[in-house]
């Protein structure tokens, strides 16, 4: 029994040698086999024999599957002019290895190259959302962070964007509305429209002259049922919006009906205040039309809603210099300016010695006048003006977008603003923050 178990254990130690041994000539047959092929296959990328090139890449493939060698793949693609196919094997390679960067890095540069800037920063998105990073994709994403298209529509005037939304005069002079990707929302037919504001309403003039409020599709929803002679109307904001009646403003509800006031200019409530001009004097009011403070002052910065105070400040005018103040009256900071814009966000831009720099809230310094001209920033772009034209620079205070245009406004939160050129405005988008 003894003699009969050795053999037992003899004879599975040699079956077992000898599986071995037949592996390991397979594998190492494999290996040869898989090692010509690619030998084989960049042999005929060098001599642009591009198809018998492929043949042999995938059969190299079919023996052993990998990252390394789909990116191979993709540069033999890439550098014999065959961009369908760079596509759609970048594609499969994002597919079989999303967690890789070798298939967005060869796909965004693609789109790079064709110029399909929409589609680079789709696929750059793409690979953040899944924690895909690196050298090559980090740099991409640097070098067109500040990449633009303009639309080719032109625009004779037009307001500000609020709410996603901004009144625009076409060539023919008349009114509609565009939302931030340039896409018209309310067609055009108005003789003057005015901002929408989170009441999701805003007033317009029609081509008879009447002001009424419409709804971000365009609906007439409220009119001035008491059919006054209204010669102007401001952005409806927390239940009240300022209306000109024979040539003096006064506050009205969503109804057109009077609230109160007798003002020579009323500007937008926003967090309860408003600023009003009076015998050619500006004070802040609260909701009810009571002066808040005792100051009056020679003018108070609005912005394009007409609102004063943004980010909890605005710019009053006294003894012929700019300063700050709170909502309740009181100063902000003990600095001047010659001239100032209502903040956008936590950096606004202000005169000093008849150039332009950016303040903070608390209305220190953060840039030192330099420009000719500044508007305030928002997105974290700011536009300036140097040597006569209009670029964009970043909180850092470099210029990112050279100074081509005649003018040019605030960015909105999707990365659009109005430039101007020769011809008229225009929409400037960029890409890493629009979408088609």
């Amino acid at each position: 029994m003894k003699g009969i178990k050795e053999l037992t254990i003899l004879g599975i130690v040699v079956l077992f040698g000898m599986s071995w041994y037949s592996l390991f000539n397979n594998s190492k047959a494999a290996q040869t086999e898989y090692d010509n092929y690619i030998k084989t296959a960049r042999m005929k990328a060098e001599m642009e024999i591009v198809t018998d090139a492929e043949e042999n890449y995938m059969k190299a493939l079919n023996l052993h599957e990998s990252i390394e060698l789909r990116s191979e793949i993709a540069e033999f693609y890439r550098d014999s002019n065959q961009e369908y196919a760079l596509e759609d094997w970048s594609e499969g390679m994002i597919t079989k290895y999303p967690y890789e960067p070798e298939g967005y890095e060869f796909l965004a540069f693609y789109y790079k190259g064709e110029e399909q800037y929409y589609d680079c920063y789709t696929i750059l998105n793409q690979a953040k959302k899944r924690r895909v990073s690196s050298k090559t994709l980090d740099s991409l994403d640097n070098e067109l962070a500040y990449a633009y298209e303009i639309e080719w529509a032109n625009y004779t005037d037009k307001t500000v964007f609020s709410s996603g939304y901004c009144a625009v005069a076409s060539e023919s002079g008349k009114w509609g509305y565009i939302n931030t990707a340039g896409i018209t929302a309310v067609p055009y037919g108005y003789r003057a429209g005015k901002p929408f504001t989170a009441s999701g309403f805003a007033p317009v003039q029609s081509e008879k002259g009447e002001y009424f409020l419409i709804n971000s599709q365009g609906d007439k929803k409220y009119v001035d049922v008491e059919k006054k002679n209204i010669q102007d109307c401001g952005p409806l904001s927390e239940d009240r919006m300022a209306v000109l009646i024979d040539g003096r403003y006064q506050y009205a509800d969503i109804e057109f009906k009077k609230l109160f006031g007798d003002y020579d200019y009323a500007g937008t409530f926003l967090n309860g205040v408003a600023a009003v001009k009076e015998n050619n004097r500006w004070s802040i009011i609260d909701k009810d039309g009571k002066q808040i403070g005792t100051d009056t002052y020679e003018d108070i910065k609005l912005d394009g809603r007409g609102y004063a105070f943004q980010n909890g400040v605005a710019f009053v005018k006294k003894n012929g210099a700019y300063s700050l103040i709170d909502t309740t009256g009181k100063p902000v900071g003990e600095n001047t300016w010659e001239d100032a814009h209502v903040f956008g966000s936590d950096m606004t831009s202000v005169k000093k010695n008849g150039k332009w720099g950016y303040i903070d809230k608390t209305g220190e310094i953060v840039i030192e006048p330099q420009y000719e001209n500044a508007r305030t920033f928002s997105n974290e772009l700011a536009a300036v003006s140097i040597n006569g034209k209009w670029g964009y620079i970043n909180t850092g205070n470099k210029v990112v977008i050279e100074p081509v245009f005649n003018e040019a406004e605030e960015f909105t939160t999707s990365g659009s603003a109005f430039i101007k050129d020769d011809i008229g405005w225009k929409l400037l988008k960029l890409y890493r923050l629009n979408k088609e």
